[in-house]
């Protein structure tokens, strides 16, 4: 009660000042009695001033040493900087790269199995600080199926080429467009040449874009926020064993929602159509025996004619990209 009191006589100070009681002076209008003065304060600002381009600390050393600058701190060398919008030039930002030089963004369209691939690496943990695992996947982009992967103790350039060439070759020759990020193993020669061999277009993400590869990226998180993923691995080869496991999975029974519900496996090997009449036969006796839950005769949609690489970039580049008329030939 007593603290409330007094608050309240405060607040009724303030309100009703006392006849002849000066007014309070903010503690912003205070003059400090260490603050330096107008003219040291017209000295620093000249010192940043001649100094144009220079960073203020390094400003604040130059006059240290020149034994002039010992009555003034470097946070006070700052506070003037900040105060006349002096940049602090910390660090050298390159320019940005011209639009006519900038990557375009990547736009690839799958219309059938096997013709554009995306693919990645990610990390699995082990059970020890500082063990993990690489684990290579490669997602075919019209039918989401994971047509090829591998678990290694760490990436590898070498490696990388020689199992991509062991997927190519398992697709008999469909494969148009390898689409990645630009990783070591992935802009590798080693790569390049592989692919050039093989007459296979080679298209990377654009330099700084984290969401230019986004069907592998979209399937590593399905891997690791899975509720069947262990977390940990003991070695690589238990981390192979559960990765065989969990794509066959994926595959073969995980009901896609970016494919209507169908499975990668349906999709990539044309079988959908089967579960399509069945999914539509039982969808039009539904209608029969209970037309009045619709209104309107049921459709059971099919998986996408085609499937595009999510756009990213403000400005859609233009159709006629090399990477698509080399898909509509």
């Amino acid at each position: 009660m007593a603290l409330i009191g007094l608050a309240k006589s405060a607040l009724h100070y303030r309100r009703n000042p006392r006849p002849g009681v000066a007014e309070p002076v903010a503690h912003r209008d205070r003059r400090q009695p260490s603050a330096i003065t107008d003219q040291e304060r017209s000295w620093v600002i000249d010192q940043l001033n001649a100094n144009e381009g220079v960073p203020v600390e390094q400003v604040y050393y130059l006059s240290l040493d020149s034994g002039e600058g010992g009555f003034v701190s470097l946070a006070t060398f700052h506070r003037v900087a900040r105060a006349i919008e002096r940049s602090s030039c910390r660090r050298q930002r390159r320019a940005g790269t011209p639009d006519s030089a900038r990557r375009p963004a990547p736009d690839l369209r799958g219309t059938g199995p096997g013709q554009v691939l995306c693919w990645d690496i990610t990390v699995l943990p082990g059970q020890y600080r500082g063990q993990s695992f690489a684990l290579y996947a490669v997602i075919d982009l019209f039918s989401r199926k994971i047509v090829g992967h591998t678990v290694q103790p760490r990436e590898d350039h070498i490696v990388a080429a020689k199992w991509m060439g062991n997927v190519l070759d398992s697709l008999g020759g469909r494969t148009r467009v390898v689409h990645s990020d630009n990783g070591a193993a992935m802009t590798s020669n080693k790569m390049k040449n592989l692919l050039g061999k093989r007459g296979v277009t080679q298209s990377l993400s654009r330099p700084a874009v984290s969401n230019d590869n986004p069907h592998i990226e979209s399937w590593f998180s399905t891997v690791k926020y899975h509720r069947r993923y262990p977390q940990l691995f003991d070695d690589v080869h238990d981390a192979a064993r559960w990765c065989d496991e969990f794509i066959e999975f994926y595959n073969s029974a995980h009901r896609h929602s970016g494919l209507n519900g169908y499975t990668p496996d349906q999709v990539f090997s044309g079988t959908w159509r089967d579960v399509h009449e069945r999914r539509q036969a039982a969808a039009e006796q539904a209608f029969r025996n209970k037309p009045i839950r619709f209104s309107r005769a049921p459709v059971v949609p099919a998986p996408p004619e085609h499937t595009r690489l999510a756009i990213t970039a403000r400005k859609a580049p233009a159709a006629t990209s090399t990477v698509e008329q080399l898909l509509a030939a």
